[in-house]
């Protein structure tokens, strides 16, 4: 026994013995660094970087909600009832709408004309398609301001009252059933507002309409135009050419207009004074054309405006581009300006000059297709054109495109050819006496 724990003994010694053999040895000191040292060797603390801040988030619009129950059409027994008007300054209205179905088919509904504080605005009429027999539809009329940068001259800040005109027809084929004229609601306990013509000059004022001077954005290539229909006006729509020093743009408007409402109107004659080099504008001409419901045109009466801070007009116009034709009795001269770019696709563009004619009453034109197709190439395609009016002693344009060729058809050819009329209007009718041939335009003239 006495050998065995010696044994163990003499065994945990040995065992001890190579544990300290293997210890590592004890690190050599490393001296202290010196403060020079120190500066050189380490770098600057790099400053961390300025957060971006967080953006706040856009509020949501907030709205004012008023209830209503006020009907505005009951025709063929179908009832369409406003049920309420949900409103945002300068972001949007909607006009809440009920619309019960008693009759006996199904049934649409379409919006013709709006107006909010008796100005015309822009508005649809959601969720108004085949309703059927029986049905009960919750519909809206939508009016959005964001993407409207003429809203602010109207300055809706609130509602007092709205007005519209709707059509039913039937939902399979469209057809007109029964049409309601404007109906005009007005806001319970509204404040009432002043009229839209408050603080606007008239410029001209007949037994139709009245044209008010709402500005000038720093000159007349920008003008703020008020629209007026007298109560007892019979006219259907406007339209309305600026003439700027003989020149109008390219594309003008027609303007459907209540009784007793008001159209707002920016006339934008930036391009046309760049283009035709119209230095200086001492005024403008809004040549102002009635459209009558039976068809007829009303010979255009002018309203001036005049800028007071321009003694005259300077113009020095280019030569448009080679003719295309000229009338044999001298009134009307075409002449060829080049390709453009309208409504997405290219078209041939024509100077439409009214120089002078053999009447003792100068008539205003327009152009038409004598028949419906452009050649273009030796390749006959439907025939697209938009003309404006061309006044005594002022230009108008004509556009001409092959409706549905494979884009670059014109700027790849060489001529087209269109047979057109022109057309002169006297006494609200197209006069008899037309000019009628066909067109050839040289397309590498110019």
């Amino acid at each position: 026994m006495k050998r065995i724990a010696a044994l163990l003994c003499a065994l945990l010694f040995l065992f001890s013995m190579a544990a300290c053999s293997k210890a590592p040895e004890p690190a050599a000191e490393t001296p202290m660094p010196t403060a020079t040292a120190t500066a050189t060797a380490t770098p600057a603390p790099t400053e961390a970087p300025t957060p971006e801040p967080t953006p706040s988030p856009t509020p949501e619009p907030a709205f004012i909600q008023t209830a209503l129950s006020e009907q505005l059409f009951a025709r063929e027994r179908v009832i369409v009832t406003a049920t309420g008007i949900r409103f945002s300054a300068n972001y949007a209205a909607y006009i809440d709408l009920s619309i019960e179905n008693a009759s006996e088919q199904a049934v649409s509904l379409s919006l013709n004309g709006l107006y909010l504080n008796d100005w015309r605005v822009q508005g649809a009429l959601e969720n108004a398609e085949s309703i059927q027999p029986g049905e009960t539809r919750v519909s809206s009329i939508t009016v959005l301001w964001t993407d409207d940068p003429t809203a602010v001259y109207m300055d809706i800040s609130r509602i007092v009252s709205f007005g519209c005109g709707l059509t039913l027809s039937k939902a399979d084929d469209g057809e007109a059933i029964a049409a309601q004229k404007l109906v005009t609601i007005s806001v319970p306990d509204a404040e009432p507002l002043p009229s839209p013509a408050e603080s606007a000059t008239a410029v001209y004022e007949d037994n139709n309409l009245i044209v008010y001077l709402q500005g000038i954005n720093q000159s007349l290539a920008l003008t703020r135009v008020i629209l007026y229909k007298k109560p007892d006006a019979k006219w259907a729509s406007a339209t309305i050419d600026p003439v700027y020093a003989g020149y109008t743009n390219q594309v003008n408007g027609t303007y459907p207009l209540d009784a007793g409402m008001y159209q707002f109107l920016l006339f934008d004659g930036t391009d046309v004074m760049t283009s035709r080099n119209i230095t200086s504008l001492s005024e403008l001409d809004l040549y102002i054309s009635l459209n009558m419901a039976d068809g007829r045109i009303n010979r255009p009466m002018i309203a001036a405006i005049t800028d007071p801070n321009v003694a005259e007009t300077a113009v020095s116009a280019p030569d448009p581009g080679p003719i295309v034709y000229q009338s044999e009795l001298e009134y009307c001269i075409l002449k060829y300006m080049g390709l453009i770019t309208f409504e997405g696709h290219e078209a041939i563009l024509l100077d439409f000059e009214n120089v002078s004619q053999n009447y003792i009453k100068k008539l205003d034109m327009t152009a038409f297709g004598a028949i419906q197709t452009i050649t273009v190439d030796g390749v006959d395609y439907p025939l697209g054109i938009y003309c404006t009016y061309a006044f005594p002693t002022t230009h108008g344009y004509i556009m001409l495109w092959p409706e549905g060729a494979p884009e670059g058809t014109l700027s790849n050819a060489a001529s087209a050819s269109a047979r057109l009329k022109i057309a002169r209007i006297n006494a609200g009718r197209l006069d008899p006496i037309q000019d009628t041939g066909t067109f050839t335009v040289d397309l590498k003239s110019k």
